[in-house]
Formats: C-alpha cells, structure tokens, sequence
C-alpha cells in the first residue's frame, strides 16, 4: 500500500486519505497547532487533551503528592514525555489544563502566558521530532529539560540515555505511536517496568492509525510488565471526508479518530 508523504516517516497502519498534521509542527509557537488541531480538529478542545486533564485531576493528583511527599521523601516527580509536540500532554498532565486554560494558546501575544501552576512538585523532560515545538515549550517553561529525538534512530549511547530516562522516571508518557517502529513501543514498556521508584505509565493510542494488530501486541506486553490501573476512550478530532469514506468502508469509524488511554503502574 502506498504511504503517504510524511518526513517524519510515519510507521502506522497508514491509509492515503489519513490527515497529517507535520506543516503545523514547524511553526514557532502553538497558535497554528492550536486552531488547526487542538480546537477545530478536535470539537472545540472537547477531547483528548481535556479528558486527560480531568481524569489526572480526579485520580492521580493525590497520588502523586504523596509519591512527592512519603515515597520520595519531600523530592520532586521526574515526569517524561515522548512526542510531546508544544507540549499539550504535559499541561493536561502537570497543570491539568482545562479548555479555558489552553486558550492562552490561540493568540501569539498570550500562547506564553501559561497561569495555572503545576499541581504537584516535579521536574518535566520532553521529547519530540519539531524542534520549534521543543524550543517553544522550553522558552515557556511546560518542561524544564527537552531535547528533539526520533526514538526510532538513536546510537547506542542515545538509547542507554534514553532507558535511564525512563527507568528513573515517575511518570512516562508517549503517544503518537504511528510514527514509531514496531519495536520502539516494546523498549519503552521494558525499560519502565526496570525501574523501581513508583512509576505510572500513560500510553496513548490513536485508533485506528497506530496499527490494530500492534496495539494489541503491545498492550499485552504492558499487561504482562505493570499493573493495570485504568483505561478509556476519547473522541480524538473530526475526520477528513476522505479519511471517513475509507475507514467507514474499513472499520465502521465514521466522524471522529478516537484515543485511547491505558494508564499502567509499576508492580
């Protein structure tokens, strides 16, 4: 099957009519993103973003206050994050940023203006393939080390890095998995399950462009190394006209992609 042009050399279950997004990434700040994605592709922010913000809020907040405050004895959360883009996903999860607060992101003069503080004592790592997302994110203080990364080639001394990363890590999350070889999603499951502080990893998946017959591969791996805690699904953004002709045809799935969430903790 034809793949489609894509320089981030996407690796899902891909179909010709699938939507990309990559123009909106080189940008220097998130104001594209956010009114060509976050809100017009996304019934107006009623998605993924806010549903994680208010998921974490409800039950992980507390949780990782006591992580901070009784099993790390008064130190802060390491919180990683892969395919970050501006650095969405971290907001929702740290700030849990509702749809007012990323509204702060729909004009160039307040996309730095970011006023709810973090909701628990941390320090964030992200990583992503745009480097104008990642020097954005970092100008606007959403993580406090981040660095561009195609986790698909990495050297040897790369990966070593990256797996410490992630061992070392409280929380872990990464989506985006249809730009991910076959094997990325397999080390990064692996490497969490090697750490032994208390750790939450949140997988991301995208339905059905990450790949239905990987998704399932890799779930049963996450099944096997963490303990399950939770899942659910989202509306993710409105689908193209041609996107929605094929995977009506293919999957059922008409209007909207959805996300799934799995949230999986260290055993």
């Amino acid at each position: 099957m034809k793949q489609p042009a894509n320089k981030f050399e996407d690796k899902s279950e891909n179909f010709e009519a699938k939507k990309h997004f990559d123009d909106q990434y080189t940008a220097p700040t998130p104001v594209r993103f956010y009114h060509e994605v976050l809100s017009k592709a996304t019934l107006d922010m009623g998605s993924r973003d806010v549903v994680l913000s208010k998921y974490v809020e409800r039950n992980f907040l507390n949780m990782f206050n006591d992580w901070a405050k009784i099993d790390l004895d008064g130190k802060k959360l390491k919180v990683v994050d892969f395919m970050t883009s501006y650095g969405n996903t971290t907001l929702s999860l740290t700030r849990c940023f509702n749809q007012d607060d990323f509204k702060c992101w729909s004009k160039e003069e307040t996309c730095y203006n970011l006023k709810k503080e973090r909701q628990f004592p941390c320090v964030t790592y992200g990583f992503d393939l745009s480097e104008p997302a990642i020097k954005y994110a970092l100008k606007a203080k959403i993580f406090d080390v981040a660095e561009t990364l195609n986790l698909n080639s990495m050297t040897p001394e790369r990966e070593r890095e990256i797996a410490e990363h992630i061992r070392s890590s409280n929380i872990t999350s990464i989506n985006s998995f249809g730009y991910q070889s076959d094997e990325t999603p397999t080390k990064v499951i692996k490497w969490f399950a090697e750490g032994t502080a208390p750790g939450l990893l949140i997988l991301g998946f995208s339905s059905p462009y990450d790949g239905l017959e990987r998704v399932r591969i890799w779930k049963k791996l996450a099944l096997e190394k963490l303990d399950f805690f939770d899942n659910f699904p989202c509306k993710q953004r409105n689908m193209t006209k041609e996107e929605e002709e094929f995977c009506f045809k293919e999957y059922g799935i008409a209007d909207t992609t959805f996300a799934e969430y799995w949230f999986l903790l260290r055993k």
